[in-house]
């Protein structure tokens, strides 16, 4: 048995996970959780029953469950915050909860079309809805397609999907013939209905109804004694009749499945008879499905007519089959390949062949290995196909089409010089479109479009390489002369045809030109459009005759500055460094030191808890090659290289802040200063350092406001984002926000766009609002995948974290922390929060062992990283807990400049209430009450105007401490934790709840 959800199949008999046809590897407990699941979808499944089927009654520990459920959630690639496979029921078990489709496949056939079938979500969605109605009645299906859109893959797909129900089926395809037999796909239709028992036939119909089925099928049926009409309309009219009598005894009450692929191949007597036979089969449970190709079904008036009068019918539906979406198309191509495909070819392969499958299939073989579409050949098989499509067109159309093609993929004839009127190619652009090669829109002025690349890709590469270039060179020059003031738009054409022209004598404009769009993009923000047309530059430089490394140099910074905008960071780094190497050849060392830094591109780019030696490397060789008067540089190269270093060598970062800052002496630049600042604010984390960091915030944003820094000005505003928060200034870090996203909106960098849900999340959870702040997880991690950032799945962790506590799924909580400390483990503050997952668990002993870890002997020596807060508050929960006076006493100290004051994670990724709160905790562990009394107090104070979380879990700390200490205000403390109660429930959230109830419960 094979089961099917999403891009994934489950091979039971082989003991297999596929997923695009590639298998996923499991351990064979991960695997027997998933079959048992995916078996027992329509239900929660107990942990007890899981226990009982894959350890099969074994004692072993409850972790060794959650951590089977961590790895198989990761080979699904979902996870425990957003569960898109598999639901945790709290205090029960787990569901899975995607759509599932079974089907019985042969061992004998591991390459089963069925195991790599890709989208048509909504074509199997319409079918299943027909072949599972409990209608008596007939319903019909078209769909219409272009060649090798996978019209005939699909009705495979159906048919395994009815044979998958026990639902009796039959496929035909029409033959490739010029002349098909007369209603042969009838005849084929009948005779794979009956199997072996077509002789039986011969019973189920009176004389007069068979004798007129003889010619069809003489083997069963006789035309003795039965007059045949003279006029060839009466005898067809008797054949149909017999037909519909022998298809009604054919089909009995069980629903039948026809399925005719190539219906515009069928013939003429085929054509006529499916109107009639579908109307006298009304009644019946008969689902008719038909493919065909549009185009070629109009060039037949009788076809046409049929497909008109099929439409017409009361259960008739007609679905259009376009082309697989950008990641169908992918995950097609990558079946289709020995080893996974680039991502960087998922938006290029899709352009190419428009989801086209038979494209793709041709295409995949050249692609293998690739990272790029650098190649420019296309495969005999499909310029075969392509030009197959357009032989049978007009001389003028093709025409219009190879001149199209030099254009691109879009293009506007009344704006070209290679067309003349609209009204002259009017005729070849209808002949065109009824072909399926171009796109026209209703509106006249809106440009037409190839409706693949390939096709144009083709048709170019068929047009003589000198004609091609003649017409790049007429267009060019057309565009360059139109103006004397350039649009964005017309520069980038014009030097795309100069480039294209081959001619080497225009390189020089085409430079010029490129420069001139990128200049113009960057002033609108369109930075991807920037990127592109600095490409297009190199590309026009490496025309030249004249090869300038220097002026390459040059081009490739700007370039990678436009990719770093545009949220592109790998394509960026790689960028930098291709500049770098060059810069080094040339012995330029402003050049060398820009690509240094740019290689950690962009002011919010510093990644928490990631190592990158090689950069380390190539900040120090920029540093060693500038001179000292290059302050400026030299200051920024030591200030990245301190904040680089910080995850690695701590004494080594420490000394080379040191050195920016004395160098910062020496510079007067307002967004120099600014940035050297920010690496000592980011490198200054520490509780003896918060007074300073605050300063250091304000100080950076008038430096940003004074340079009119943009990008420098928006970190100006986060690090003032940060101070508020911790000094409990909710209401202004709200104002604060409405600037930062109204700021980052106008400059549209990926980078900085998605801190805003980001922050909105943090703001949901600190006011319990755990659905909102879901879904602002969805919506920065959406924005934050693209440019591929750490500090989002940071961010991600920390908030799910935080969300799953509130809401008492506390497995889900420890689950996604093990995520972060496995994929950073330079980040402490998720080892700390693993200690405290830990403890809510009342897994007490691995929380002990969590935080001997994290105190490396004392917890005076933990790194001052910007990670330090979150490591030092969680582990001072969890020492409280525990009853640890010895590492209390540190951590006491170490915090005590904290009080007033509330702990964020990062850059306020999350909130963590008043320090008091956990001081007061401290205290009390060592004993001191008056003092902790003291701290709770501040804490209820500091946390009632803007923190109602925090608030509630405060009046719970502070209820407790007094029900065990202070019993004579026993009345107060089950005051505060009523108050906390009430709280819990009106927002939902389960584990405050449970605390206050234990609270109450020892009235």
């Amino acid at each position: 048995m094979i089961y099917r959800f999403d891009d994934f199949e489950l091979d039971i008999a082989r003991c297999e996970l596929r997923r695009r046809g590639q298998s996923v590897a499991l351990e064979k407990r991960v695997f027997d959780i998933l079959a048992y699941l995916v078996q027992h979808s329509d239900r929660v499944v107990t942990k007890s029953e899981i226990f009982g089927h894959v350890w099969e009654g074994r004692v072993v520990s409850p972790g060794s469950l959650t951590v089977a459920m961590s790895a198989l959630r990761r080979a699904l690639g979902d996870d425990a915050v957003r569960q898109v496979f598999i639901r945790t029921h709290s205090g029960r078990g787990y569901r899975f909860i995607k759509p599932v489709y079974s089907t019985q496949v042969s061992l004998k056939s591991p390459s089963s079309s069925f195991q790599k079938f890709i989208g048509r979500t909504q074509h199997i969605a319409s079918f299943l809805r027909l072949i599972d109605s409990p209608s008596e009645h007939s319903s019909t299906l078209l769909i219409c397609g272009e060649p090798g859109i996978g019209k005939s893959r699909l009705l495979s797909e159906y048919a395994l999907l009815s044979s998958a129900r026990g639902i009796k089926c039959c496929l035909v395809s029409c033959p490739e013939t010029e002349r098909t037999p007369y209603l042969w796909p009838c005849e084929q239709i009948v005779r794979k209905l009956t199997g072996d028992h077509g002789k039986e036939l011969a019973n189920l119909l009176p004389p007069h109804l068979a004798a007129p089925l003889s010619p069809l099928f003489p083997e069963v049926f006789t035309a003795t004694g039965v007059r045949t009409p003279s006029d060839p309309d009466g005898a067809q009219f008797q054949l149909f009749e017999a037909l519909a009598a022998l298809f009604r005894e054919l089909v009995t009450d069980d629903r039948t499945v026809i399925l005719l692929d190539d219906l515009h191949r069928a013939d003429a007597g085929t054509a006529r008879l499916l109107p009639f036979l579908l109307r006298e089969l009304r009644d019946t449970p008969i689902t008719f499905v038909a493919t065909f190709r549009l185009p070629e079904a109009q060039r037949s008036d009788i076809l046409a007519h049929a497909l008109a009068s099929l439409e017409r019918e009361p259960r008739a539906f007609s679905l259009p089959l376009a082309g697989l979406d950008a990641d169908e198309t992918f995950a097609l191509a990558n079946t289709l390949s020995s080893s996974p495909l680039s991502d960087s070819l998922r938006a290029e392969l899709h352009a190419r062949t428009g989801g086209n499958p038979f494209f793709v299939h041709q295409l995949v073989p050249l692609l293998e290995g690739s990272t790029s579409w650098s190649w420019n050949v296309i495969p005999p098989v499909l310029s075969e196909a392509i030009v197959a499509r357009i032989s049978g067109l007009s001389l003028p159309t093709r025409e219009l089409l190879s001149r199209a093609a030099v254009v691109g993929r879009q293009f506007q004839p009344e704006a070209c010089p290679l067309f003349p009127s609209r009204s002259d190619i009017e005729p070849s652009l209808r002949e065109a479109a009824a072909a399926g090669l171009l796109s026209i829109s209703a509106d006249p002025s809106a440009p037409i479009s190839f409706v693949h690349v390939l096709v144009r890709d083709v048709l170019y590469s068929l047009a003589p390489i000198h004609e091609r270039r003649a017409y790049h060179l007429q267009i060019a020059r057309s565009l360059d002369s139109a103006s004397t003031e350039f649009s964005e738009r017309q520069a980038a054409d014009a030097s795309f045809h100069y480039v294209k022209s081959g001619d080497r004598s225009v390189s020089e404009r085409a430079i010029f030109l490129a420069q001139a769009a990128a200049t113009i993009a960057t002033q609108r923000c369109a930075h991807e459009d920037a990127a592109h047309h600095y490409r297009l530059a190199l590309e026009a430089l490496a025309l030249s005759s004249h090869q300038d490394p220097q002026r390459k140099c040059t081009l490739l910074l700007s370039l990678g500055e436009a990719l770093c905008r545009s949220g592109d960071r790998e394509a960026a780094k790689s960028t930098f460094r291709e500049a770098a190497l060059l810069a080094q050849r040339l012995g330029s060392s402003h050049e060398l030191a820009r690509a240094a830094l740019g290689v950690a591109p962009g002011v919010l780019a510093a990644e928490a808890g990631v190592s990158d030696p090689s950069l380390d490397q190539l900040l120090r060789e920029a540093l060693a090659m500038l001179d000292d008067s290059a302050t400026e540089l030299r200051a920024l190269l030591a200030a990245r290289l301190a904040m680089s270093l910080q995850w690695s060598e701590s004494e080594s970062s420490h000394r080379a802040m040191g050195d920016a800052l004395s160098l910062l002496e020496q510079v007067s630049n307002p967004a120099v200063r600014a940035r050297v600042m920010f690496a000592d604010w980011f490198c200054s984390w520490h509780s003896t350092t918060i007074s300073r960091r605050h300063a250091l915030a304000d100080e950076i944003a008038d430096l940003a406001d004074e340079a009119s820094d943009d990008e420098m000005l928006l970190l100006g505003l986060v690090l003032r984002m940060v101070g508020m928060l911790e000094r409990g200034q909710i209401g202004q870090f709200d104002a604060a926000l409405a600037r930062f996203d109204a700021l980052a909106r106008s400059m549209r960098q990926p980078q900085s766009l998605w801190y805003v849900p980001m922050y909105k999340g943090m703001r949901a959870l600190v006011d319990g609002r755990l659905d909102d702040a879901a879904i602002h997880q969805s919506e920065f991690t959406a924005v934050a995948t693209r440019v591929n950032d750490a500090n989002a799945f940071h961010s991600f962790v920390a908030q799910a974290a935080l969300m799953h506590s509130e809401r008492g799924n506390l497995e889900c909580m420890l689950d996604t922390l093990l995520q972060g400390t496995r994929r950073y483990p330079n980040l402490r503050g998720f080892r700390a929060g693993l200690a405290w997952a830990f403890l809510n668990l009342g897994r007490l002993k691995e929380a002990a062992h969590e935080l001997a870890t994290l105190a490396m002997g004392s917890f005076a020596d933990v790194p001052q990283r910007y990670d330090w807060p979150s490591t030092m508050f969680f582990a001072a929960e969890v020492c409280s807990a525990l009853g640890d006076q010895r590492r209390a006493k540190s951590l006491y100290e170490l915090l005590a400049p904290y009080q007033g004051y509330a702990p964020v994670v990062g850059l306020g990724v999350a909130h963590l209430g008043s320090a008091d709160r956990t001081l007061g905790l401290l205290a009390e562990t060592l004993g001191q009450l008056e003092r902790a009394e003291w701290h709770f107090q501040r804490a209820l104070e500091m946390t009632s105007a803007g923190m109602p979380v925090w608030n509630a879990h405060t009046k719970v700390d502070y209820a407790r401490f007094q029900m065990r200490f202070r019993r004579a205000r026993s009345g107060q403390a089950l005051q505060l934790a009523s108050e906390a109660l009430q709280f819990a429930r009106a927002m939902k959230l389960k584990r405050l709840e449970e605390r206050a109830s234990s609270i109450l419960a020892k009235r």
